[in-house]
């Protein structure tokens, strides 16, 4: 008697996916684009070390996949991430960065822009990096945040969780303590906070519209600044002096 024929395997095609980051370039772009709006296509060619004409070629494959705009304005193209998409794309960047091994430090300059993502960065719309690790290790210690993720009886060891952070009762009262201003927190405590694996720290930061308050005050405080290429933050005196305070090493 002859055995029946296993049942067909269904899986969604995410090699479709791991081919368009395959590319050492794409990648670089997509990284590039996570926080920007319109780039303009030149810039973006010259960032990631090709001609205009490499750029575009991967920038069709992209846009084919819906996952970035390309428009012209006068004499210039700009790309954008499709909006749909880009925080889902951090989300993939920065999970699959933690696998990853450390990058390849092979000069001085690469040296210093590893520190400086490493130090602080945007993911997508909210702080990464160790100030965003360090920034919810204060807001746990402090009960503004609750985490359900730690084993109690061995705090060094994390356990899975898909979203295991919360937002607290006294949230609004620990970030006035923190950044001495009243914060317009999201609706919806529950939802309004997400947590994203930090490639950088092989830890969870802040994410959801939670996280994206959090950046924007840093910002509006004057205690971090973009930088004019890539995505490390510049953590400005008045913040070193500010997160000190709060017990974090902006070193």
């Amino acid at each position: 008697m002859r055995s029946a024929a296993p049942a067909p395997v269904v899986v969604p095609p995410f090699w479709e996916l791991a081919r368009l980051l395959a590319d050492p370039t794409r990648a670089k772009a997509l990284d590039l684009l996570l926080d920007r709006s319109r780039t303009p296509v030149s810039y973006l060619a010259s960032y990631c070390g090709v001609s205009a004409q490499t750029m575009t070629g991967h920038l069709s494959v992209l846009r084919e996949a819906g996952w970035v705009s390309v428009r012209r304005s006068g004499r210039y193209r700009y790309v954008e991430l499709a909006e749909s998409v880009r925080a889902d794309i951090a989300v993939v960047i920065e999970h699959l960065g933690a696998l990853c091994a450390p990058p390849a430090v092979t000069s001085l300059s690469s040296h210093r822009e590893l520190a400086a993502l490493s130090r602080a960065r945007t993911c997508y719309d909210h702080l990464a990096g160790r100030l965003g690790v360090d920034l919810l290790g204060v807001l746990v210690e402090r009960g503004g945040i609750d985490r359900d993720d730690v084993d109690p009886d061995d705090p060094d060891r994390v356990t899975g969780a898909d979203c295991p952070l919360h937002l607290g009762d006294e949230v609004e009262a620990v970030l006035e303590d923190m950044f001495g201003v009243r914060l317009e927190l999201p609706p919806g405590r529950g939802r309004g906070i997400g947590a994203c694996m930090d490639w950088s720290q092989r830890e969870i930061h802040c994410s959801g519209r939670f996280g994206r308050r959090l950046l924007a005050v840093c910002e509006d405080l004057a205690l971090v600044r973009r930088r004019p290429a890539g995505r490390s933050l510049e953590i400005t005196p008045l913040g070193v002096e500010r997160f000190s305070a709060l017990g974090i090493d902006c070193a």
